[in-house]
């Protein structure tokens, strides 16, 4: 199984894979522009006809979203378009899988993820945004097969059947995405509602034995289980819960492996002085030195990684935050950092290797793809920083390789 998300980026599809592609529109229509046939073009103009959103713009986001199937063995491809019925940014996605489900029959769904809003002061769930929201994916001539639940609180029968009669999809098909405590568990909730086997049925697939997810429910029990605390300090200066999504999620994870809770507490480097810093990581098993380039909040990183390394508190920088508190760093030019731990930042000069990049570097463009063989020959994208940390043995306890 693979998931194309056609309103994100570029990263994949820039590397080696179809998987990916970004501000969907802007994107496909500059490839249709720069690699339409020019004879057919000049025909076509002679004849009064130009390159249109329909079928021009539509028909290559269907082979995009097909692409995969095409060249993969992959049994489902799933595809994620975002934004909001109704968007004029969505319109040609919208025109597209609505041509691919008459095109493609029964082995095509259409599942609408809506939302249910609680209103506290009435004490009542309201069906009437779904409702609408349904009504607008039908007049663009969309009938969704499956619909997501997206509420707060619990809904019963009687409300999904409400929604089911309205908005003319099957009651088994009307599942629910309640508020749990941990998203690892909405995937068992899903399952336990039956919405992998509607989706089978919808396609007209045999339904096999119930996977037992055993090491997904191992690791929620895992997570349940575990008590003792550890925390852990975010030292960066974007105060927002999905800043630093990925990072969270990675310590989250390693608590539960390591049969520990991790508390997670975000440290603004913003408010960080030297008069305060010891108040301010009061508590803290360790720090992480988080990303983040620009001079708001460099200051407060610098205290914080030197009042962390000089204090006996288990420090980890990432990208920037790696750089600060090593004695050298060689991206841009020779810099000196803190000297906090003995060692250099450089260049990883590795053939062998894959290594996951995000920074702005020049890439070695694969003029196999499609896509890019019209980009300029050496062209810096945002795509990777291919730089790690190379330490004195005597501040190395683990090593890693990419691969």
């Amino acid at each position: 199984m693979e998931m194309i998300d056609v309103e994100n980026d570029l990263l994949s599809v820039l590397s080696k894979g179809s998987n990916k592609f970004s501000k969907g529109q802007r994107i496909i229509a500059k490839y249709i522009l720069n690699n339409y046939d020019k004879a057919a073009f000049m025909t076509a103009s002679k004849l009064g006809k130009t390159v249109q959103v329909i079928p021009h713009i539509t028909d290559e986001i269907k082979r995009r979203i097909q692409l995969l199937g095409q060249q993969k063995t992959y049994d489902i491809i799933i595809t994620e378009i975002g934004g909001t019925i109704g968007d004029i940014e969505s319109a040609p996605f919208m025109e597209a899988i609505r041509q691919m489900k008459w095109e493609l029959g029964d082995r095509a769904i259409n599942v609408h993820l809506t939302y249910v809003p609680y209103l506290h002061a009435a004490g009542e769930l309201k069906t009437k945004p779904t409702q609408h929201s349904v009504k607008e994916l039908q007049s663009v001539g969309i009938q969704p097969d499956v619909l997501v639940l997206r509420t707060e609180k619990h809904l019963d029968e009687g409300i999904r059947k409400k929604v089911a009669n309205f908005c003319n999809v099957d009651f088994d098909c009307v599942v629910q995405s309640e508020d749990l405590p941990s998203i690892y568990e909405v995937p068992v909730a899903m399952q336990n509602q039956g919405l992998d086997e509607a989706i089978l049925r919808k396609c007209h697939e045999p339904i096999g034995e119930r996977p037992a997810l055993g090491p997904w429910k191992s690791f929620l029990d895992r997570r349940a289980k575990a008590t003792e605390e550890v925390h852990i300090g975010l030292v960066g200066k974007y105060d927002l819960q999905d800043a630093y999504k990925s990072i969270r999620e990675a310590l989250l994870q390693a608590g539960t492996y390591n049969d520990r809770k991790t508390v997670l507490t975000f440290i603004n480097s913003e408010e960080i002085t030297e008069e305060n810093v010891g108040e301010m990581l009061k508590g803290q098993d360790g720090i992480v030195v988080c990303p983040g380039f620009g001079q708001r909040g460099i200051e407060g990183k610098v205290i914080a990684a030197h009042y962390s390394r000089t204090h006996d508190i288990p420090t980890f920088g990432i990208c920037l935050g790696m750089q600060l508190i090593f004695d050298k760093g060689y991206e841009f030019e020779e810099t000196d950092g803190l000297r906090l731990i003995g060692g250099k930042v450089e260049k990883i000069d590795r053939k062998d290797m894959i290594i996951p990049h995000m920074g702005w570097n020049e890439l070695e463009i694969n003029r196999d793809c499609p896509i890019l063989k019209s980009l300029p020959e050496h062209p810096y994208v945002y795509f990777v920083h291919s730089y790690a940390a190379v330490c004195d043995e005597a501040n190395v306890s683990a090593y890693c390789d990419y691969g």
